[in-house]
């Protein structure tokens, strides 16, 4: 399997499948299939991390999303290059405009209310 695009972005689920993002999309890889794409608004994915039940996806142009019980929340922070969650349960983005930003875990629930 070819991917469209760069691939930008890798992180494996507990399932044995791999997530892929690129500058084209965002991917779910299954070894016994055919990749699918997963639906989200912006294109250029750019990091993935995993939070106990969520996932959080970082882009380029759409910003930051989370899926979190079956739900996909997002919120408008641009030009992110690169996230990760720390052992408290902050958040840091590398943005592009911004440099580094630290959101700590009581303000990371007030980004998607």
């Amino acid at each position: 399997w070819q991917a469209p695009g760069r691939i930008l972005a890798l992180a494996p689920l507990h399932s044995g499948e791999w997530l892929l993002g690129t500058h084209q999309g965002f991917y779910r890889l299954d070894a016994s299939a055919e990749p699918g794409p997963v639906q989200l608004p912006e294109q250029w994915i750019t990091g993935f991390q995993r939070d106990g039940l969520a996932l959080w996806v970082s882009s380029w142009r759409g910003g930051l999303f989370r899926r979190h019980r079956e739900r996909w929340q997002s919120c408008p922070v641009d030009d992110i290059s690169e996230l990760t969650l720390d052992h408290e349960g902050g958040l840091w983005l590398a943005v592009y405009s911004e440099g580094l930003l630290h959101f700590p875990r009581r303000a990371v629930a007030q980004l998607f209310r």
